[in-house]
């Protein structure tokens, strides 16, 4: 047996402690052995998502990764909005939640993209829609806000604007005084 117990950190720390510290441990392995479920990250409120309709290889995706790196926030891609592809976007929107949905016509054709965003509102009317595209034409955004987007970005645009545009989007990403 120990005689000076003074050196030792465990017998000062109360059972409650330990049980509590022991969780944590387990907590952390299980999270560094296995992936953690997009619900299980939501619920601990450390993550938020984006469906992305582009290339995952193209640098549209490249800089919409840099505008949102480090920032808690996971951007999924779907290469195209067509229903006989069976990795779509109405089967990633069922698959998980979204916090975020950015059509562009980087990847699609600019008429796809009211046809989607009111498809989107009917089923996720929750779903934030932010349109990035080089089409902008008036009657082409007003089409789009009567139909229920959140914010259209016309392109070429600045990073720092499409930064500002997306993270004031994401939810608890802005305080009540507007600063992210």
């Amino acid at each position: 047996m120990i005689e000076n117990p003074g050196g030792n950190a465990l017998l000062q720390v109360s059972a409650v402690e330990l049980v509590r510290h022991a969780c944590s441990l387990v907590r952390k392995a299980a999270e560094q052995l296995e992936p953690v479920s997009p619900d299980l990250v939501r619920w601990r409120g450390r993550t938020s998502r984006i469906l992305f309709v582009a290339d995952p290889r193209g640098a549209p995706a490249s800089l919409i990764c840099q505008l949102v790196d480090g920032r808690g926030i996971c951007v999924d891609f779907v290469t195209r909005y067509n229903q006989c592809d069976p990795d779509n976007v109405f089967e990633r929107l069922a698959a998980f939640k979204y916090d975020l949905l950015i059509p562009s016509n980087i990847e699609l054709s600019p008429w796809y993209i009211p046809a989607l965003v009111s498809s989107v509102r009917q089923r996720h009317p929750a779903l934030k829609i932010l349109v990035i595209s080089g089409w902008s034409s008036p009657e082409f955004v007003h089409d789009l806000t009567t139909r229920g987007i959140d914010d259209f970005v016309r392109l070429p645009g600045q990073a720092e604007e499409i930064q500002e545009r997306i993270l004031r989007l994401m939810p608890g990403y802005y305080d009540q005084g507007g600063n992210c």
